[in-house]
């Protein structure tokens, strides 16, 4: 065999070897990207970093709140996502805002805030294409706070994601009870219990008026038990003068008309719960995480039950009142937006704010109410089953409910110090809501 024949068939073998080689360890010729990955596909690259304008209307909603409850979360889901924090405090309201000339790509507001906030400054922005193109289920969320949405809409699309609920809730202090030896209230108290009550817990002693009750009067007409609206969902008229909105405004009103727990001139929402707060006032009525927003003193040994049944409507809370994540017309970054928002109605999310004392929005919401608080240590001790399983139906929140709220409130005070009767209050109310919406209306 001459020299060049045996170099040729040395060749050939350690070529073949060096193939044979190269199977056994998983690789392939060829120098390519996969080869250097064990065959795996490459990383895609990182995300283009963007920055979210978040709004929201909420007082208690700082910046400093946001950053812990939401920031936190939205680093370590979308990393490449900063979140530029916009809250509501003096002279930086949601008007403010847009007449500065700011946008806000996330609108953070409850279901009674929405027309003024969103729907007034046309910020609204129809979600449906975003929830097929992320495949967002909509049925794992509580049904009420979407059929919300779906009113707002016209009956057609969705514009906020709900990502926390609220619900009516009555405080106690138990010292007050105590002292002048009144039965503490429980879950299965109704309102004729607390009623009686508040007739012997109002009183003066040492020099100190107490009342049997303060409440947010605006919320109880909202989320009512009975789910008497005060405008009809269609003409956006007013309901005053019917007999089915009579009577509730005849049974709230009742409590601030007993001797004792009466007002001589008109009073705000802010006053009656500081007269709680203060330890002046044994009851207060309004939403469940109250306690958190003012920041109840140490101090005052305070406990919260259901908000009382109504004879007319047995084992039925009250409306449900939800919070959302509205995604505005103004966003830049609408797919990002929408992402984050969807994320805050994940099971993740919704356990941890469970945890932290706010309401979950999820069907699986009983489930995770077993954890309501636990992270908050000064919540050790106090009644964590608030929620009703039967809520009242919805009565919506119209596109004018702002008229509403500012008649009701009007009605409310008009009836408690005296200065109308309920029928004259009532029939002024109607006349000048009327007035007002018609010019609304005629913009």
């Amino acid at each position: 065999m001459n020299k060049s024949r045996v170099w040729r068939t040395f060749s050939v073998v350690l070529a073949s070897a060096s193939l044979f080689a190269a199977g056994c360890s998983g690789k392939q010729s060829g120098g390519s990207e996969a080869a250097a990955n064990d065959g795996r596909p490459p990383s895609p690259a990182p995300a283009e970093p963007v920055e979210l304008a978040v709004h929201a209307t909420m007082s208690g909603m700082t910046e400093d709140f946001m950053k812990k409850h939401f920031g936190a979360y939205i680093t370590k889901k979308f990393p490449h996502v900063t979140l530029k924090y916009m809250p509501t405090v003096s002279g930086r309201t949601t008007k403010d805002y847009l007449a500065s000339g700011e946008k806000f790509d996330i609108l953070i507001t409850p279901s009674g805030s929405t027309p003024g906030s969103l729907l007034d400054n046309q910020l609204q922005l129809d979600l449906t294409p975003f929830i097929k193109k992320y495949n967002f289920d909509l049925n794992k969320l509580e049904s009420s706070s979407v059929d919300i949405q779906r009113k707002f809409a016209g009956g057609e699309g969705i514009y906020g994601i709900p990502f926390t609920a609220n619900t009516l809730v009555l405080f106690y202090n138990k010292d007050l009870f105590n002292q002048f030896g009144v039965p503490l209230p429980t879950n299965h108290s109704t309102w004729d219990d607390i009623y009686e009550s508040v007739k012997k817990l109002s009183r003066t002693e040492g020099g100190t008026a107490y009342r049997g009750l303060t409440a947010a009067y605006w919320h109880l007409f909202l989320l009512n038990q009975t789910s008497t609206p005060g405008q009809d969902a269609k003409t956006f008229k007013s309901l005053y003068m019917g007999e089915p909105y009579k009577k509730e405004m005849e049974f709230m009103t009742s409590f601030f008309r007993v001797p004792g727990n009466n007002w001589e001139k008109g009073t705000s929402v802010a006053e009656m719960v500081n007269a709680f707060v203060q330890g002046t006032s044994a009851m207060y009525v309004g939403l469940d995480n109250t306690w958190q927003l003012y920041k109840f003193p140490k101090e005052l040994n305070w406990d919260m039950i259901r908000l009382p049944q109504r004879k007319e409507m047995p084992d039925t809370g009250p409306q449900t009142y939800p919070n959302y994540m509205y995604v505005t017309s103004t966003s830049k970054h609408p797919d990002t937006a929408f992402q984050v928002a969807a994320a805050f109605a994940s099971d993740e999310f919704q356990s941890y704010y469970t945890k932290q004392g706010y309401l979950p929005v999820t069907k699986n919401s009983a489930e995770l109410m077993k954890q309501y608080s636990a992270d908050l240590p000064e919540f050790a001790g106090k009644n964590k089953d608030i929620l009703w399983p039967k809520l009242a139906p919805s009565t919506g929140v119209t596109k004018y409910q702002s008229i509403d709220t500012k008649y009701e409130g009007q009605l409310f005070i008009d009836i408690v110090t005296g200065k109308k009767d309920i029928n004259t209050a009532l029939r002024d109310a109607a006349e000048a809501h009327d007035k007002d919406l018609a010019a609304a209306l005629s913009k």
